[in-house]
């Protein structure tokens, strides 16, 4: 009996012990889970900071990337402008600037005579105007009076070019008196590249004095002049006869010394082509 009311005591101290011990567990338990809350409403608080931060400071990088982004675009919109002030610069220079004249110079007509064999002259274009002379010849004054106007021959020294410094078309150029006045406009002749069809009017020997004194109605030439003239071209031997003699003979070189076609002047037949063939 004795031991057992001995242990109830110290049973009871011990339920006791147990029990303070269970309380301080509980309030070392307690004031953990506050700190817990505490640490937690810090974290919260803290959370809340940065976000309280963000939100009144974040528009700061919002605007810095924001310009960033205004510079970028600026930079693009004037390099784009230079590029296209540069493109219309060098078209407008290339556009307004004109490339430097050509200058075309017809060939001189060769001092010398071809012979027949080497075929005939060379096409000259003439691109500009008739070579007219000043004055003509000695004895070559017609009876006409000069004018303002200048016969236009350069489509016939197109293919002519022998013509173009040559006295008699010179001087009656002067005067107005073209090649196509005497030989008339003989568009079928120009337009022919074969080179087969005759100007609308040739002259025979015949005919030549007679059409002269259409209009040089007189022949006042000293006779020394022309005895000096007709030894000179050597006619004396080529044409011992004076009646034989016609105007050409004395005035001008206005023939074709050598000829690749030859028509019948009289009458237009052709009678040789300009590759040698004779025609019956």
């Amino acid at each position: 009996m004795r031991s057992s009311r001995t242990s109830e005591p110290a049973l009871e101290k011990s339920e006791r012990g147990n029990k303070i011990e269970i309380r301080n567990t509980k309030s070392e338990t307690i004031s953990n889970f506050q700190k817990l809350n505490v640490r937690k409403g810090s974290r919260r608080s803290a959370t809340a900071f940065w976000s309280f931060e963000y939100l009144n400071f974040g528009f700061v990088s919002s605007f810095d990337i924001r310009i960033s982004d205004f510079v970028l675009r600026i930079s693009i919109f004037m390099l784009v402008a230079l590029l296209i002030l540069s493109a219309s610069t060098l078209l407008s220079c290339t556009s307004t600037s004109q490339p430097e004249p050509i200058s075309i110079e017809a060939a001189p007509v060769a001092d010398e005579i071809p012979s027949p064999s080497e075929g005939p002259p060379p096409l000259i274009v003439d691109m500009e105007t008739p070579l007219l002379l000043d004055d003509p010849a000695e004895g070559e004054n017609a009876t006409v009076t000069n004018t303002e106007t200048a016969a236009e021959n350069s489509a016939c020294f197109v293919c002519h070019a022998n013509y173009r410094g040559e006295s008699l078309a010179g001087s009656h150029a002067g005067v107005n008196i073209g090649c196509v006045d005497c030989h008339g406009q003989s568009m079928a002749h120009r337009n022919d590249e074969n080179n087969t069809t005759p100007p609308e009017i040739m002259y025979a020997a015949r005919k030549i004095d007679p059409f002269c004194q259409g209009c040089h109605t007189s022949h006042d030439i000293p006779a020394r002049t022309v005895v000096a003239r007709w030894k000179e071209r050597g006619l004396d031997k080529a044409k011992a006869d004076p009646a034989k003699l016609v105007c050409t003979d004395c005035h001008g070189d206005h023939r074709m010394r050598i000829r690749t076609i030859i028509w019948d002047k009289a009458t237009g037949t052709l009678l040789r082509t300009n590759q040698g063939q004779k025609v019956n």
